[in-house]
């Protein structure tokens, strides 16, 4: 997957009471809607997600809260008013395990390291599971309730070490897949038949593995994150068009999408039917298919205000500031990447 260049460099962003990387988080329940910016604010950031229980009210050694109340006055500092999303796979690594074994996903889980947990989801944090809890721990306050499920291990010969019902495989380097090869190593990984999800379940479940077995593999990760990265790349360049969005890889579970040129333009810039071909039936079809998605915002702008959490609604709520309009259509465009996401891959994300 391709990326350009954005201005992130210029913000640094961090989200409170959230999973972070792979799900850790600090064990709170409750996702908030919150963000801190550091330093030069070049962007508007865009409330997309679907966090709970908000809370926004912390300052720390002097770093700025950014919500949509503060929107007014990034503007004044902000005179290109972009529109920057972040997206967040939620719990990522234990959710991985959830979808790879064909679990619900409101079954507590953990995922552990050399009994220690790595990633925690959401469901097993209302036990006060956090991130560091060891196997034993982790036991005692789920009642065992929740399942623990080791991250697969490979020997340092690069023998996989897994068993049958770990296809790991060490020796491949997932950024090397073309599309095709990626879809079916992720099928082949994700997408096993019942049967298989549940004796890999069987003899996976509550089984602790040691350091001197071999060292951690986290391929099955950066798989599943490189095929959901080429969903969104896909999806993106479908509903916005080559020139309608820069989409930056923050980490194995964030990305930023900067949609500016799609939520401020007409349609009439985005690269869509560029070069000899303009006129084949193949560009007519992703032309259509781009003004099909913007009609369906301009029918109804504030349908995807529904599965959004605002903080401040007075910019987004008028018709009169062309800002609100773009941060609505920044939510329809991030609604639509998310339930791209969930229907063909099941995973969830949150996202500002």
């Amino acid at each position: 997957m391709q990326s350009r260049p954005t201005t992130r460099r210029k913000v640094e962003v961090e989200k409170l009471g959230h999973g972070g990387a792979g799900g850790g988080g600090d064990g709170r329940a409750g996702r908030t809607p919150c963000i801190i910016v550091t330093g030069e604010i070049p962007t508007y950031l865009c409330m997309v997600g679907h966090w709970k229980s908000p809370n926004y009210q912390s300052t720390q050694d002097g770093r700025r809260i950014c919500t949509m109340r503060a929107m007014r006055d990034i503007e004044m500092d902000n005179p290109h008013r972009r529109v920057v999303l972040l997206l967040d796979m939620d719990c990522f690594y234990a959710q991985c395990e959830s979808i790879r074994l064909g679990l619900d996903q409101k079954i507590p889980l953990a995922l552990i390291q050399w009994r220690s947990a790595l990633a925690v989801n959401y469901p097993a944090r209302e036990f006060g599971i956090k991130r560091g809890d060891s196997f034993e721990d982790i036991r005692e306050k789920s009642q065992g309730r929740c399942v623990c499920i080791h991250l697969p291990v490979t020997l340092v010969d690069q023998t996989n070490h897994s068993s049958v019902a770990e296809p790991v495989s060490p020796q491949k380097d997932v950024g090397a897949f073309d599309p095709a090869s990626l879809v079916d190593s992720y099928n082949a990984e994700f997408n096993q038949p019942k049967e298989v999800r549940e004796r890999m379940y069987k003899s996976e479940k509550n089984k602790m593995r040691h350091q001197s077995e071999g060292k951690a593999n986290l391929n099955r990760y950066r798989l599943a994150s490189a095929r959901i990265f080429r969903l969104i790349d896909d999806t993106l360049r479908r509903i916005l068009g080559r020139g309608g969005y820069i989409l930056e890889r923050a980490s194995i579970d964030e990305l930023f999408i900067d949609v500016t040129p799609f939520c401020y333009g007409n349609g009439a810039d985005l690269k869509v039917g560029e070069g000899p071909d303009r006129a084949s039936p193949t560009k007519e079809k992703e032309r259509a298919e781009i003004a099909a998605f913007r009609s369906a915002f301009e029918r109804d702008p504030y349908k995807a205000m529904e599965e959004t959490n605002v903080c401040h609604s007075q910019d987004v709520d008028t018709n009169e500031k062309e800002v609100g309009r773009a941060l609505r259509l920044g939510c329809h465009i991030s609604l639509a990447v998310r339930q791209a996401v969930f229907q063909e891959l099941s995973f969830t994300l949150s996202g500002v």
